[in-house]
């Protein structure tokens, strides 16, 4: 049966719209040039600016600045964990996976993560980040009334990052998961020869 409501507030909390049953999930497919060691700037890269290797989403398409909103493109707004307010990162929802190709040339990852405001107090999800196929942060589970938590590791020389989002094992409802200024830190990229 599919889940009673799903709020993501226009106006108020109050105004919900109903998951009908329908499959909403997206998977991203992006043309043009993929993040590569070429594509990166030499010190600090937002990562919203890059393009994926891979994406999906479990409701609607992943959005860039701004938080999931609804199974719409571009129907999000400002990204807002607790109060705290990002205007660079992804807005997701439970289930969701990024992957980039960083090439090794960068040394950290720096996002704070959370689930968005605009689902008042609901959703429940755990943000977890992959290099290379390893595990390099797990949130544990997170809720629409915790502080986003910091994601600060060493990714140097990894060169495939993955940002993922699970529901927390309790169903994908209210599932707004904001990766709020992710960053790509200290990159080194040589100069063409």
């Amino acid at each position: 049966t599919p889940p009673a409501q799903e709020s993501v507030a226009q106006d108020s909390l109050e105004k919900d719209s109903v998951y009908d049953g329908t499959d909403r999930s997206w998977t991203g497919q992006e043309v043009g040039t993929k993040l590569t060691q070429e594509s990166l700037a030499t010190g600090n890269n937002m990562l919203s600016d890059s393009l994926w290797t891979a994406a999906s989403n479990g409701w609607g398409p992943i959005e860039r600045n701004i938080s999931n909103g609804e199974s719409g493109a571009k129907d999000g707004r400002t990204m807002s964990v607790n109060g705290k307010k990002y205007d660079s990162g992804f807005g997701t929802h439970a289930k969701s996976s990024m992957t980039f190709n960083t090439g090794g040339v960068c040394n950290r990852f720096i996002s704070d993560v959370g689930i968005d405001d605009e689902v008042g107090d609901r959703g429940s999800a755990v943000f977890q980040v992959y290099a290379d196929g390893v595990k390099l942060f797990d949130s544990g589970k997170m809720t629409g009334k915790d502080a986003a938590k910091t994601v600060n590791i060493d990714i140097a020389g990894r060169k495939e990052l993955k940002l993922m989002v699970t529901d927390a094992g309790d169903n994908n409802y209210y599932d707004h998961a904001d990766w709020g200024g992710a960053i790509l830190v200290d990159c080194n990229v040589a100069a063409p020869a």
